[in-house]
């Protein structure tokens, strides 16, 4: 099957960012010798003839959308469109928004033919497969009404994921934004913050990439001419031996960049702080 991923469009209130939901998905298909191509909404106009262009030359059997609240009816609308030009299109969301309200979007848009629920690498890999919907996991579908199968299991050894596939979006648009390279070093927080969905979304229990993997991951950001990095983690600074570990191998490998991380104030000390400086 050929597999089509649109990036909708989002509020500008912050830096554009080519999101990972999409780059991991994208690569995991790539890895599996499937065909897929990217359309990037976000950071080039978007008009309905641009999408009409992009499914007639291109000829998808599946397309896919993420949102989260804030473009999740730009989102829905796109695949409204996507269906009006070929009736016969499998349309997939996901994303928070979708995963907390799976039943809620396929009642109110029937051109949305699959909700995928939270970690979508396995479940879209299923999908595309041609596996049965009722025997995938982390999916809601329309069968007599809404079905929604049971959660899937949290991807236990991230490792196994390959690097993203950042060569199918148009990165020179994202540098001439000065937007900064984005890049997980792990999934999963342990701690439950009322403004965060992360917990709800990778899990209470933190998983972590090989530290070797995600600095070859930062050089693979620089070689494309990104500057900056921006390390999506929803708490950085939870482990402290993971975050040396990374520190020491950006170190040694006399790598010269900015980045940001996120963290709470009871997770960092003098120590850790001088470290992420180095």
């Amino acid at each position: 099957m050929r597999t089509l991923l649109i990036n909708p469009p989002y509020p500008f209130l912050e830096f554009p960012i080519i999101p990972m939901g999409l780059l991991y998905l994208a690569a995991v298909l790539e890895d599996k010798d499937y065909e897929v191509d990217v359309l990037d909404l976000l950071v080039s106009r978007y008009t309905k003839d641009k999408i009409k262009r992009k499914l007639e030359e291109y000829q998808p059997d599946i397309v896919g959308v993420t949102a989260v609240t804030m473009n999740y009816n730009t989102a829905s609308d796109i695949l409204k469109y996507c269906k009006s030009v070929n009736p016969d299109l499998i349309t997939l969301i996901g994303g928070p928004h979708v995963t907390f309200a799976p039943e809620e979007t396929l009642n109110e848009a029937p051109w949305i033919d699959i909700v995928i629920m939270g970690e979508g690498e396995r479940t879209l890999l299923d999908i595309v497969d041609g596996n049965k919907l009722e025997q995938i996991n982390g999916i809601a579908f329309r069968k007599d009404g809404v079905e929604i199968t049971p959660q899937r299991a949290l991807i236990e050894n991230l490792d196994e994921l390959p690097l993203p596939a950042r060569h199918l979006f148009p990165v020179s648009r994202y540098h001439a934004l000065a937007s900064h390279c984005s890049l997980v070093t792990g999934r999963g927080c342990p701690f439950n913050c009322i403004f965060c969905v992360g917990s709800k979304m990778g899990g209470r229990r933190a998983r972590f990439r090989d530290p070797k993997l995600v600095v070859d991951e930062i050089e693979q950001g620089l070689a494309l001419g990104f500057h900056e990095v921006n390390i999506e983690d929803d708490l950085f600074t939870l482990n402290h031996r993971h975050l040396h570990a990374i520190c020491d191998e950006v170190i040694s490998r006399g790598l010269d960049f900015k980045w940001s991380v996120f963290a709470r104030v009871d997770t960092v000390n003098p120590e850790i702080l001088r470290k992420l400086r180095k």
